[in-house]
């Protein structure tokens, strides 16, 4: 390692150092983990601090600690760094470690004064050969054992191939760090601050906004049909809450997931209550996956499989249904301990900006209300185009497409409705006779986003296309109709698009109640995008079409 990132790296330390013996009462061990395609290296520095209180080396008369226990403490302390030190590569496996002798040439012949424990270290070089080069690095430590009363903390350092990844952090016990590593586009020596923030931002949209992989993430949504709280959450994070018990203390099998999710659901039904609308709301588990560190697990819904507890996210979703549209919203948050101090929540209400809410013990609680101007997507209305008391008109071709549309876009925005009920009654003012329940459940199954757990999407455009009218008349007519469907699903901070393309032969009624669709033959559908960004990056659709109204 190069002297000018040496000297990086121990200011990058000394920031995040604790001032003084008052901040911990056990003094921090520090690590340089560096990442090479066929092994990772570490070196360890414990202060002599440490020796003296594991060991329990004593002072003589003279009140220097004598070197002769304090060397024998460090050869002893070896195995112990082993056992506490836990790498673990992006196949979810621990990686195995050899550690040499320890560089104990800061220990004076004489012994060391009680003054001098935390200005003296020893040295250990880990070193931990892989198979493969690997694609991400997860880091953790267990120093003081599982139960220790005051758990160490490790001031650690990440490189790959001698270049710093990321600052400097301190690491809780039992708190993993992952590190994505880039063979392909590997970090350089010296990058100029925009290439810095360029590589930050490219990040950010390939994780999905998710930035941290040890991060607790919370997302609250209020939208016309229910308030939903989103949690992604780590697994040892989660277990502060809920033990989750499994026969290996590494991995978590798919049948302890499924065992364990009914004890985490159960945990969350019964804490963080939610008002919506003055009135409690009844709590629905609607969602939860156990998943690894690929952004792509949770974006796409991944098959459940075994997961390393080290990097394993949990993800769950609470809904709070409403029969109305929610106009206020009282949430409050109960679940805090000593690894979860707070909660920091994204909040999209609507079609307000995301705005965030910041939960601590002395203030649980957090409440919504809809401005006057907050705009909520008005009910389907008849289609009364060329209807009135004395006569009906006979549609041309452009006016068979604006009649069409504007039955199309209400039996699609329908589904923006809370209850099935209610979906099905606003569907009734554009269908017509036992048409209604086939569409009902038509459109229904075609607005399911499968990978997003049977997720009903919200239809931001219904875009028409080139149609025919093909058999034209005043009281009904046929069209051979063409249309595009945007619709949208949101979970954890992501956005999921899909648009669908659709070809249908309507025949059109005109009735006292306005224009319906009394036949529906769909001759042909494909899907055109599937897309899934976050906010900030949000897909702009080809043409959208306004809703007529």
């Amino acid at each position: 390692m190069s002297a000018r990132l040496k000297m990086i790296v121990a200011i990058g330390l000394a920031l995040v150092a604790p001032r003084g013996s008052a901040a911990h009462p056990i003094s921090l061990p520090s690590a340089i983990v560096d990442v090479q395609p066929d092994h990772v290296r570490v070196e360890l520095d414990v202060m002599l601090e440490d020796l003296v209180l594991f060991y329990k080396v004593k002072a003589g008369k003279d009140y220097y600690f004598p070197s002769a226990p304090l060397r024998q403490a460090a050869a002893s302390h070896r195995q112990f760094l082993l056992d506490g030190m836990f790498l673990v590569d992006d196949r979810g496996s621990r990686l195995k470690g050899t550690i040499g002798d320890p560089d104990l040439g800061m220990i004076p012949d004489k012994g060391a004064l009680q003054s001098e424990l935390k200005a003296r270290i020893v040295r250990y070089q880990l070193r931990y050969p892989t198979d493969h080069a690997p694609s991400l690095l997860t880091v953790s430590q267990q120093f003081g054992g599982p139960t220790a009363i005051l758990p160490a903390q490790l001031d650690l350092v990440v490189l790959q191939q001698g270049v710093l990844l990321d600052r400097s952090r301190q690491l809780p016990a039992n708190r993993p760090a992952s590190y994505p590593i880039d063979w392909k586009k590997p970090p350089r020596q010296t990058m100029t601050l925009e290439e810095i923030r360029e590589q930050k931002r490219e990040q950010f949209r390939q994780r999905l906004g998710i930035t941290s992989y040890s991060g607790l993430y919370s997302f609250i949504y209020v939208t016309g049909r229910e308030v939903r709280h989103e949690i992604l959450v780590p697994l040892l994070t989660l277990e502060s809450w809920v033990p989750v018990a499994r026969a290996d203390p590494d991995f978590l099998t798919v049948p302890e997931q499924q065992a364990a999710a009914d004890q985490i659901g159960d945990y969350f039904l019964h804490h963080n209550p939610v008002k919506v609308n003055g009135q409690p709301s009844s709590p629905r588990l609607t969602r939860l996956n156990f998943f690894g560190l690929d952004i792509r697990d949770f974006a796409l819904n991944a098959e459940p499989r075994t997961v390393s507890v080290y990097q394993a996210r949990v993800g769950i979703i609470i809904t709070y249904p409403s029969d109305q549209p929610p106009r206020t919203v009282e949430f409050s948050w109960e679940s805090f301990n000593p690894y979860a101090t707070f909660l920091r929540s994204t909040v999209f209400a609507l079609a307000e900006p995301a705005s965030q809410q910041t939960f601590v013990k002395e203030k649980p609680d957090f409440t919504w209300q809809a401005g006057k101007t907050t705009p909520v997507s008005p009910p389907p209305r008849p289609v009364t185009l060329g209807i009135n008391r004395n006569r009906t008109i006979r549609p041309d071709t452009r006016q068979a497409r604006s009649i069409t549309t504007s039955l199309l876009e209400n039996i699609y925005h329908s589904f923006d409705l809370s209850t099935d009920a209610r979906i099905y009654d606003a569907m009734a003012t554009s269908i017509e006779g036992p048409l209604l329940r086939q569409l009902f459940l038509q459109t229904k199954r075609s607005l399911v986003v499968v990978e997003q757990g049977g997720a009903i999407a919200r239809v931001t455009a219904v875009q028409p296309l080139e149609g025919t009218l093909l058999v034209p008349g005043r009281e009904s007519f046929q069209y051979l109709a063409r249309w595009r469907v945007t619709g949208t699903v949101e979970h954890w901070g992501h956005i999921h698009l899909r648009e669908n393309q659709y070809e249908a032969l309507l025949t059109v009624h005109s009735t006292t109640a306005g224009w319906k669709i009394a036949g529906y033959q769909l001759r042909d559908q494909k899907g055109v995008r599937m897309e899934t960004t976050i906010r900030g990056y949000d897909p702009v659709p080809e043409k959208t079409a306004p809703r007529n109204r």
